[in-house]
């Protein structure tokens, strides 16, 4: 028996967040997102002291009070100096707000944000899946996607239960991919000479 396997797609799946900016310093990380969790993301004021989020992290007061003003300073809290309150700024403002600085993610073809569609795909097959774009074309020429998925994940499923009882023969996505396509395929076929 082989042992051989095929390589899965190597990718970047990970969208930008206030994380990614805020990864250098624990602290400034810590504090965002424990007001963005008393706010509800922004929602409501942190209506607090400094001092008392500075004693939740067992942190000096002078290093939280800075955290706070280079968080404000960088965008990441808004002060109301009238309310004497401080905002969460989410991360999709912040963006909009300071464009250029998020990290960029190379997409691929296969990934959701191409193709929402494609995304369903590549999750009912556990991310060990990916399919051109091209197939999908001459797919939707003869179905839906919602028919496919269904199909599809029937498919992978039944795959997956071969392998349980130790048949490994053709259960790979991809087989269960192209079975569906076939079937659906000539079921087009057939429902188009029905016709005339």
């Amino acid at each position: 028996m082989t042992t051989w396997k095929p390589a899965f797609p190597e990718h970047k799946p990970f969208k930008c967040c206030a994380a990614w900016h805020l990864r250098k310093s624990g602290l400034y990380l810590a504090v965002y997102d424990f007001i963005g969790g008393l706010t509800a993301g922004g929602t409501n004021p942190y209506f607090s002291s400094i001092k008392r989020c500075a004693a939740f992290f067992d942190a000096d007061y002078e290093t939280t009070r800075r955290v706070f003003a280079n968080l404000t300073k960088m965008g990441w809290l808004r002060y109301d100096r009238d309310g004497r309150k401080y905002w969460y700024v989410p991360h999709d403002y912040w963006e909009q707000e300071h464009p250029g600085k998020c990290s960029e993610r190379a997409l691929l073809s296969w990934q959701v944000d191409v193709d929402p569609f494609v995304g369903h795909l590549y999750a009912a097959a556990a991310g060990k899946f990916m399919v051109r774009q091209n197939f999908l074309i001459g797919m939707r020429k003869f179905t839906t996607d919602v028919r496919f998925l269904e199909l599809f994940k029937t498919e992978v499923a039944a795959a997956q239960a071969k392998k349980a009882r130790g048949e490994w023969g053709e259960t790979a996505p991809k087989h269960c991919f192209w079975r569906v396509y076939k079937f659906l395929k000539e079921e087009a076929r057939l429902a188009e000479i029905n016709k005339q």
